[in-house]
């Protein structure tokens, strides 16, 4: 099993992309980046992965890999 810091550096994370709608159009206006961690893992649901980052100090790196696994997913849909 790979510990949370192998997770976040070897890029186990993934993106999922929820629209954020203007309410008075119905179009949309932007999109919010939601991080996920690995299918099968204790760290898949986002709550898991933040507390435990928090807890082994590493919450920076998870921020940075979470920043940096957005914009990698982004660029690929354009």
């Amino acid at each position: 099993m790979q510990t949370l810091l192998e997770v976040i550096r070897g890029r186990g994370l993934s993106t999922r992309f929820q629209p954020i709608v203007a309410l008075d159009s119905g179009t949309v206006v932007a999109y919010e980046a939601l991080t996920r961690g690995p299918e099968g893992s204790v760290w898949k649901a986002p709550d898991a992965l933040f507390a435990a980052a928090r807890d082994q100090h590493v919450l920076t790196e998870l921020d940075e890999a979470c920043r940096d696994t957005a914009l990698t997913s982004a660029r690929r849909r354009v």
